[in-house]
């Protein structure tokens, strides 16, 4: 077929594939529960796990797993000494989510939140966004995630680490779902002598979906028309 039949006066395509797509982008659920804002959270209230143990954020996950998991609410724990530097567990300050850290005679300490989701699905990618106050103190904010595997929590090896100060305000990063109840953990160290904080204001949650649809255009009179090219039989070169 020709250059001029492939599309009628009209404007209807004769052929297959002269549409024109655009990529749209479609957020899900959010599957953080009490994570926007924080300072409206079971912070100051949740289970707190002080730990000695090396991998201090499992051994916290590991011993609320152990007693029960509640999906959707903030558990915390912190190093309360021995192998780190003992510090405050996380709290709310004024607007804000409050993790303290501080390192001293050459160990640092850990301080974090953790939560059990639910109604993820297995395979599927995962957004987090973190919202903190820009140009704030010298620190590592660390995403970790775990999952239960025979009995037992399992560290995913997934982990996303942000230094901070941070360029900008908003943290973000991904995870492809283990389990339907994946057990997010972000916690906060520096190697900063004297006691710091560092604050975060909201944690998100979301699938991402991308979508194509068809590219319309509206002519002089509000008419919306489905835009079309013509196929004129180049080869596509891989650059």
């Amino acid at each position: 077929m020709s250059n001029n039949n492939q599309i009628t006066g009209g404007g209807i395509a004769q052929l297959s594939g002269l549409e024109v797509f655009a990529s749209n982008t479609v957020y899900g659920d959010e599957v953080v529960g009490f994570g926007n804002p924080l300072f409206s959270s079971n912070i100051d209230s949740a289970t707190d796990v002080g730990t000695e143990e090396a991998d201090a954020p499992l051994n916290a996950v590991q011993t609320t797993f152990t007693a029960g998991f509640t999906s959707n609410i903030w558990y915390k724990y912190h190093t309360s000494g021995t192998v780190y530097t003992a510090i405050d567990a996380p709290d709310i300050s004024g607007n804000y989510a409050r993790f303290k850290g501080h390192k001293d005679g050459g160990t640092v300490s850990f301080a974090g939140i953790y939560q059990k989701l639910s109604g993820l699905i297995i395979g599927e990618e995962y957004f987090i966004t973190i919202v903190v106050p820009h140009g704030t103190v010298a620190g590592t904010i660390r995403v970790k995630r775990y999952y239960e595997a025979s009995g037992s929590v399992v560290d995913s090896g997934d982990s996303i680490s942000f230094t901070m100060p941070y360029a900008t305000s908003i943290l973000t990063g991904s995870f492809i779902a283990s389990t339907a109840s994946d057990i997010i953990l972000i916690d906060y160290t520096t190697e900063t002598a004297s006691e710091i904080a560092q604050f975060i204001y909201s944690i998100s949650i979301k699938s991402k979906e991308e979508y194509l649809v068809p590219v319309y255009a509206e002519d002089v009179y509000g008419n919306a028309h489905k835009i079309l090219r013509r196929n004129t039989g180049n080869p596509v070169l891989n650059t």
